[in-house]
């Protein structure tokens, strides 16, 4: 399945209101290279990079799935698996401080 890599760009420029004339320029290339930039699913690597550079965003990435799905999802699973742990062991800390808070008084009021 071909990434549709010149509508994400095109996405990334119309989000970040970046202009087709300016990013012709900054590219050197015409209009009609930007529109056919555009439409293409097939990137020269050097061209990307430039692109990707230019615009200071990584267009490389939307090709990971593609190469590594199953790596990219692990990756994914064990972040997401990491951000709970980290919730939940401050959720655990917050609560050992109220019981050691419930045990001073305790202690105290005897």
């Amino acid at each position: 399945m071909a990434v549709p890599i010149g509508s994400i760009i095109r996405h990334h420029c119309k989000s970040h209101n970046i202009k087709n004339k300016d990013l012709a320029k900054m590219l050197g290339i015409t209009n009609d290279g930007v529109y056919k930039m555009f439409s293409s699913t097939n990137f020269k690597t050097e061209g990307l990079l430039k692109v990707s550079r230019m615009l200071k965003h990584d267009f490389f990435r939307y090709y990971q799935n593609h190469l590594e799905p199953n790596v990219y999802g692990e990756k994914q699973k064990l972040h997401d698996e990491n951000l709970r742990l980290q919730k939940e062991n401050h959720e655990l800390m917050l609560e050992n401080e109220l019981l050691k808070k419930v045990l001073n008084l305790t202690k105290s009021g005897s």
